[in-house]
C-alpha cells in the first residue's frame, strides 16, 4: 500500500508541474521545451498509473520486481507485466442499449 501511495503522490506532483507550465507560473524558458516537459510528465503519469495498479498486488510485484527494477520507466515492460499478472486488467468496452419507448439507457 505504501508503494501505491508513493505512486499517487508522484502523480500529483507531476500534474502540478504540468499545471504550473500551463498557467505560466513556471517555464523552461522556451515554448518547445515547455511542451516537451509537459509531454514527459504526462508519460510519467500514465506509467505511474500502470505501475500503481501493479504494486497493489505485492506477491506478484515481488515476482516481477527484478525486471521492473531494470526497466522502471519502460511503459511496454510495465504493461506487459500487468497483462501477465491480470489478463483481464484492461476494461472491455460495453454497448449502451436504449429503451425504444423512453429513449433512456437500459440498466
Amino acid at each position: 500500500m505504501d508503494r501505491y501511495c508513493k505512486c499517487m503522490e508522484e502523480i500529483k506532483l507531476r500534474v502540478e508541474a504540468v499545471n504550473a507550465i500551463l498557467q505560466k507560473r513556471s517555464t523552461t524558458i522556451c515554448q518547445a521545451t515547455n511542451i516537451e516537459f509537459m509531454c514527459l510528465q504526462i508519460r510519467g503519469i500514465l506509467e505511474l498509473i500502470a505501475l500503481g495498479s501493479l504494486v497493489t498486488n505485492e506477491k506478484e510485484y515481488k515476482k516481477r520486481s527484478i525486471e521492473l527494477a531494470n526497466n522502471p520507466w519502460n511503459a511496454k515492460v510495465i504493461l506487459r507485466e500487468i497483462e501477465r499478472i491480470n489478463p483481464k486488467f484492461y476494461p472491455v468496452p460495453g454497448k449502451q442499449m436504449l429503451d425504444s419507448q423512453t429513449n433512456k439507457e437500459k440498466k
